[in-house]
């Protein structure tokens, strides 16, 4: 038999999408405790094959330092892609495409915070989230700016890992 299509001489409407301020809120309801939250970078360090992990407590917020990686724009973006498959045909302890986000907004007090990464041979980034931000707007789309490094980030990179051409890995400035 011939099967029909509900859809013909119909008016119908494409149905689907994702409420943001919904989504934002729901970010702090995936258990994501202080602990559980600094657990998360911690092994998004480690798969980023970081040798060493530092964090620095200081007067003007926190700081988690590693020598992994780095990242590039294309690996910022997918760090911030909700939902993304990162690691699907490698070993890695993340896996949802979730876990950062949902750690840095609790980390952070839904306060801005701020990456500065950099990949071996390649030019330095800095990531900046407004969480308060977002949360104030209800949005969470488009909100992510990353920009080469400014001259006082580059300083603060290169105190911690160096400044050169080889150089590489990811320092989260938190509030």
């Amino acid at each position: 038999g011939v099967i029909s299509d509900p859809r013909v001489n119909m008016d119908f409407k494409r149905l689907g999408s994702i409420n943001q301020e919904g989504f934002l809120k729901n970010l702090d309801r995936k258990g994501f405790n202080i602990p559980k939250s600094l657990g998360e970078l911690y092994s998004n360090s480690i798969d980023a094959h970081a040798t060493e992990i530092h964090t620095h407590n200081r007067t003007d917020g926190h700081m988690l330092v590693d020598d992994g990686d780095g990242m590039d724009p294309t690996g910022i973006t997918k760090m911030f892609d909700f939902y993304r498959e990162n690691h699907v045909n490698d070993q890695s302890i993340g896996v949802s495409g979730m876990g950062a986000k949902a750690s840095l907004k609790k980390l952070s007090l839904n306060r801005e915070c701020r990456i500065l990464t950099k990949k071996k041979d390649q030019s330095g980034y800095t990531v900046t989230i407004p969480w308060d931000k977002m949360i104030e707007r209800k949005k969470y789309t488009d909100m992510i700016d990353h920009a080469l490094m400014s001259d006082a980030d580059t300083l603060l990179f290169t105190k911690y890992l160096g400044g050169g051409k080889e150089d590489h890995g990811t320092i989260i400035l938190l509030p």
